[in-house]
């Protein structure tokens, strides 16, 4: 394999897997909507987690925690999909994450600024090159509502 790049990355992410979602569409409006993901998930195949907004301005953040329990170092792929317009807009991360076995975990933190008029939906989906021993833990979406939020500035 020659040296990976964003289409690589996108596979890895986009590999069927795990699915979970929190429909917010139809509920009270609110200042903050959130989807948090408690266990810890393997990543041999992808996790995609989906988080429904009704309309409105959002500032969204998506993050996870990654761990790589091999000897060796292994490429992951993380894709953060939003709408804008009519399309959807797809930013993709990875890269190789070493044995965290005496090292850190590393933290993929993504975002975006999103406004619609009708129900949408962000996903945050993540993947490995892993056969066994990679784990997401802390998985993340959090939407903050824009314009209903009062913000002073000197």
């Amino acid at each position: 394999m020659g040296k990976p790049d964003r289409k690589y990355f996108a596979s890895l992410a986009s590999k069927s897997g795990i699915k979970f979602k929190q429909d917010f569409s139809t509920a009270k409006s609110t200042d903050a909507y959130y989807l948090h993901y408690e266990v810890s998930a393997l990543l041999n195949k992808s996790l995609t987690a989906e988080l429904f907004l009704p309309p409105g301005d959002y500032l969204v953040v998506a993050q996870a925690t990654l761990y790589n329990n091999n000897a060796t170092g292994k490429y992951f792929g993380a894709i953060l999909s939003y709408p804008e317009g009519p399309k959807t807009v797809t930013d993709v991360r990875g890269g190789l994450l070493a044995s965290t076995n005496n090292t850190p975990p590393e933290t993929i933190l993504m975002n975006c600024a999103v406004s619609f008029t009708s129900k949408k939906s962000v996903k945050f989906q993540l993947g490995s090159s892993a056969d066994v021993g990679f784990l997401a833990e802390e998985i993340k979406i959090t939407a903050l509502r824009l314009g209903s939020l009062t913000i002073l500035a000197k």
